[in-house]
C-alpha cells in the first residue's frame, strides 16, 4: 500500500478531537469517576483519521494506530511530528545484608533503541525463592498492584509477578567467556589476541595445584578431605578408603559446592600423591587438611603442599589479565554467534586491578569487525561500554554491564572487542573474567528488561533486591494514548523526537 501523508494540520485536528475527550476524561478521573465510557469515542475518531487518509487501510485499531505513528515519523518535514516524552529510568539496588554477588540488570530501553514510556512508575521487588542449584538460583520478582485503565487508580503498578533462574556463565552465549580452556600459552581459546604480547601484556592466570600425599603404606582404613570455602564454611569430603583411586578422590571432592570444576590425578605407591587442580574455584583457594583414620603399614601419615599457588586477585578459576606498558593498547576479540535485530542483550563481566592505576580507559564494544567500528542500534546508540580503569577497584571484582541491540541495517557476524583506547599505567594490571552474554527478558509488556547472572558468592533463599522504575509520566498525550489505546500492551510508541511539537497544552 502506498500511504500519502496527512498534513500537520490534519493531525493538529486528529490531536485537537482527541485532546479534547483526554481532557473530559481527566476531570472525570480527578472527580473519582470511571473515564472508560467518555474514552470509548477515541478510537472511532482515530480509525475515520486514518481511513479518510487511506481507504485501503482495514479497520482494525491497531493498524490505525500504526498508521498515525508512521504518518508522524514522516511527517510534512524532515524529522516529523512528535509529542513530549515522559522520563522513565530502572535502578537495581541490593535490600539490607544481601551478600549475594549475583548481577541483576535492568534497563528501559527496548530492543529498537527506544525507551519503554509506558513503564509502570512501580518497586519491583526480587528475591531469592530457590537455592538448591548455586549456578543457577531462582529469583521471584513481584510488582506493585494493578488497576484497568477504567480504574480511576491507574496508572498503579504492573501485577509482575514471575520467577527468574540465574545464568551461569559457563553456559552464556560466548565461547570460553570464562577464560577456563587454552591451547595455545596465555591466549584463551575461541578469542583473538588483536592486539597483545601473549605472557606479557595478555596473560591468564593459572589455576591452584596441591598435593596430599599418603605415607607409610597403609594397609586399611580410611581418610577425609576438609575445605574452607570462600565464605568461611567448612566442607568435608566424605569418607575415602587408603586405596581410593582418582577419579573416587575428585568425584568425592566435586560434590562439594565451590569444587564442581577441580581434577584429581595420582601416583600410586608406596607413597600415594594425589594431585588437586582447583578449575573454577575463586581467588587463593585454602589449603586442603585432612583427617587420618588410616591402619596397618608404617605409621601412615598425610601431608599436604601446594605446588601452585592461585592468584588472589581472580575472580574464579582462570582470570584473562592486561598488563599495562604506557603504550601498547591491548586488544581481544571474539567472534559473536548470529544474534537476533532489535532485540535486548547482557554482556557482563567481572573486573579488578591489583594495584593503583593512574591512567588506562577500557573500551568494551559490539564491533562490526577485528580493528573495526562499534555498532549501533536501531535508533542510532552506540553498542559500547567505557570504563575509567583509574577507578577500577582494587579490593573487589566488580561487575560491569553492557546493554546493546543490534539494527535492522547491521552485517552480521560482529564482534565482541575489548579494549584499551587510553593505554594503562606501566607493570599495573587488570583482571577480567567471566564475560557472559544473555538475551534479557522484558518482564512484561513495555515494562523494564532484566537478566540475572550468578556470581560466586553464596546464594541463600530470602537474599533481596529492588527494581525501582521511575516514570514521571511526562509526556500527557503518551500517557492517555495509552490509557485509552492500550499502547503498551501493543509495543507502540508515539514518536518523540522530530520537527514540530504537538504540545500536551492542547489537553487544558
Amino acid at each position: 500500500m502506498t500511504m500519502s501523508l496527512h498534513t500537520t494540520t490534519g493531525k493538529r485536528g486528529l490531536f485537537d478531537d482527541l485532546a479534547g475527550i483526554f481532557e473530559a476524561a481527566s476531570l472525570a478521573v480527578t472527580a473519582e469517576t470511571d473515564p472508560s465510557q467518555i474514552l470509548q469515542g477515541c478510537s472511532s475518531i482515530l480509525v475515520q483519521f486514518a481511513q479518510d487518509d487511506s481507504t485501503a487501510l482495514r479497520a482494525s485499531l491497531s493498524a490505525c494506530l500504526a498508521y498515525l505513528i508512521a504518518d508522524m515519523a514522516a511527517g510534512t518535514s524532515v524529522g516529523g511530528d512528535y509529542v513530549t516524552a515522559p522520563t522513565v529510568t530502572a535502578t537495581v539496588a541490593a535490600v539490607g545484608a544481601n551478600a549475594s554477588d549475583m548481577i541483576l540488570a535492568a534497563t528501559v530501553v527496548r530492543g529498537d533503541g527506544q525507551t519503554q514510556q509506558n513503564a509502570f512508575d512501580e518497586v519491583i521487588q526480587a528475591q531469592v525463592v530457590d537455592d538448591t542449584n548455586q549456578a543457577t538460583p531462582s529469583v521471584l520478582l513481584q510488582g506493585a498492584l494493578s488497576q484497568p485503565t477504567s480504574s480511576i487508580s491507574w496508572p498503579a503498578g504492573s501485577g509482575l509477578s514471575t520467577s527468574l533462574a540465574a545464568t551461569d556463565p559457563s553456559q552464556g552465549l560466548l565461547t570460553n567467556g570464562t577464560f577456563e580452556t587454552w591451547t595455545t600459552a596465555n591466549v584463551p581459546d575461541g578469542w583473538i589476541p588483536a592486539v597483545a604480547v601473549p605472557g606479557t601484556t595478555l596473560k591468564l592466570t593459572a589455576p591452584e595445584v596441591q598435593t596430599v600425599t599418603i605415607s607409610g603404606a597403609p594397609e586399611g582404613g580410611f581418610f577425609v578431605l576438609n575445605w574452607v570455602d570462600g565464605n568461611g564454611h567448612n566442607r568435608s569430603s566424605g569418607t575415602l578408603a587408603y586405596n581410593a583411586s582418582a577419579s573416587v578422590v575428585q568425584t568425592a571432592l566435586r560434590a562439594i559446592a565451590g569444587l564442581e570444576a577441580i581434577t584429581v590425578t595420582s601416583v600410586v605407591g608406596a607413597t600415594t600423591v594425589y594431585t588437586v587442580t582447583f578449575a573454577g574455584v575463586p581467588g587463593n583457594p585454602a589449603q586442603l587438611t585432612s583427617g587420618n583414620y588410616l591402619s596397618g603399614g608404617t605409621s601412615p601419615s598425610i601431608s599436604h603442599a601446594t605446588t601452585n599457588a592461585a592468584d588472589a586477585n581472580s575472580y574464579r578459576g582462570t582470570s584473562v589479565i592486561f598488563t599495562g606498558n604506557a603504550t601498547e593498547l591491548t586488544e581481544i576479540s571474539q567472534q559473536l554467534p548470529t544474534l537476533s535485530r532489535d532485540t535486548v542483550y547482557f554482556l557482563t563481566f567481572r573486573i579488578r586491578a591489583s594495584g593503583t592505576i593512574s591512567a588506562g580507559t577500557l573500551i568494551v564494544e559490539i564491533a562490526d569487525g577485528i580493528n573495526g567500528s562499534a555498532t549501533t542500534d536501531s535508533a542510532g546508540g552506540t553498542n559500547r561500554l567505557t570504563v575509567d580503569l583509574t577507578g577500577v577497584s582494587t579490593s573487589a571484582a566488580e561487575p560491569q554491564v553492557l546493554t546493546f541491540r543490534l539494527a535492522q541495517a547491521v552485517v552480521q557476524p560482529v564482534y565482541l572487542r575489548v579494549r584499551l583506547s587510553v593505554a594503562m599505567t606501566s607493570a599495573t594490571k587488570i583482571y577480567m573474567d567471566e564475560f557472559t552474554l544473555v538475551p534479557g527478558r522484558e518482564l512484561y509488556a513495555g515494562g523494564p528488561v532484566v537478566a540475572l547472572v550468578s556470581g560466586v558468592a553464596t546464594s541463600v533463599v530470602g537474599q533481596a533486591w529492588t527494581i525501582t522504575v521511575a516514570n514521571d509520566y511526562g509526556g500527557k498525550f503518551q500517557q492517555w494514548f495509552d490509557r485509552a489505546f492500550q499502547m503498551r500492551v501493543q509495543g507502540l510508541l508515539l514518536p518523540t523526537a522530530g520537527d514540530t511539537l504537538i504540545d500536551d497544552t492542547l489537553i487544558q
